[in-house]
C-alpha cells in the first residue's frame, strides 16, 4: 500500500463516523480537534521517508549522511589562491592583478561545498569506502571527479598505476588537490594523476600537433 502525506486526518476522521452525526456542528470540530496532531506527525514522517536519503537531503540533514560515511562538507587547502607570479603557475596572475605571496602563506584555501557538490563528493566517499580497486571503480571514480567521458588506467607493474584523464584541468576545480584520495585502489597502491590535452604536442608523423597547437600531458598529483 503506497503511503500518502499532507492529508486532512481531521476530516478523514470525522468521515468515518455514522451518517448519523452529520451536520453536528458541535462534535465535528471536537473530532478534528482530537487528530490535529496528525498533521505535523505527517509532515515529520514525511522528511524521514522522502527528505533524509543522499539525493535529497539538505542542508543539516546531508551534514549527517556525511558524518556517517566519514567525509566533512570542508575540503581543506582544495582551491589554489591568486598570486602574482607566472601564467604557468596555478592561479598566477599579472602586475595589479594580484598580491605577492607572503613567507608561509598557504597557496590554496579551504572550501565549505555547497549541498550539491557536497552531495557529489558524498557518493565518491561511499564508492571508495566500498571500492576493491578494481579498473572499472577506478575508471567510473575519476570520471564522476574530473566530469571526462575517458579515463585511461595503466598498469605500471611496481605497485603503482596511472590514471590519465582527457582534459585539462582548471586551478578552481575543489577536488584536483586531493583526487588521489577518493580514487579507490588496493593498500599499499601508489598513483599517479596525468592529465592529458585533447591536441598532444609531437611529431606530425605521428599524427600530433606542433608548437602553439599541442600541449604535452602533465602530473597533477
Amino acid at each position: 500500500m503506497a503511503l500518502t502525506f499532507g492529508q486532512d486526518h481531521g476530516a478523514i476522521a470525522f468521515g468515518n463516523w455514522l451518517n448519523q452525526f452529520a451536520g453536528k456542528p458541535a462534535l465535528e470540530p471536537v473530532v478534528r480537534s482530537l487528530f490535529a496532531p496528525f498533521v505535523p506527525l505527517d509532515a515529520a514522517f514525511r522528511d524521514m521517508m522522502l527528505a533524509r536519503g543522499l539525493t535529497t537531503a539538505q542542508g543539516a540533514q546531508l551534514d549527517g549522511i556525511g558524518t556517517i560515511v566519514g567525509q566533512p562538507r570542508t575540503v581543506q587547502q582544495s582551491v589554489f589562491k591568486a598570486f602574482f607570479g607566472f601564467s604557468s603557475q596555478d592561479a598566477g596572475r599579472g602586475f595589479g592583478q594580484a598580491a605577492m605571496r607572503r613567507n608561509n602563506e598557504s597557496f590554496a584555501d579551504s572550501v565549505v561545498l555547497s549541498d550539491a557538490d557536497y552531495r557529489a563528493l558524498i557518493h565518491l566517499k561511499i564508492a571508495l569506502n566500498n571500492g576493491h580497486g578494481t579498473t572499472p571503480e577506478i575508471i567510473k571514480a575519476a570520471q564522476a571527479i574530473f566530469a571526462v567521458p575517458r579515463v585511461i588506467v595503466q598498469n605500471n607493474g611496481n605497485a603503482t598505476i596511472s590514471v590519465s584523464i582527457g582534459r585539462l584541468l582548471r586551478a578552481d576545480e575543489i577536488l584536483a588537490a586531493h583526487a588521489s584520495t577518493y580514487i579507490p585502489r588496493a593498500a599499499g597502491v601508489g598513483i599517479t594523476l596525468t592529465e592529458s590535452p585533447p591536441v598532444y604536442f609531437g611529431f606530425s608523423n605521428q599524427g600530433l600537433a606542433g608548437f602553439g597547437v599541442g600541449t604535452l600531458s602533465r602530473v597533477f598529483n
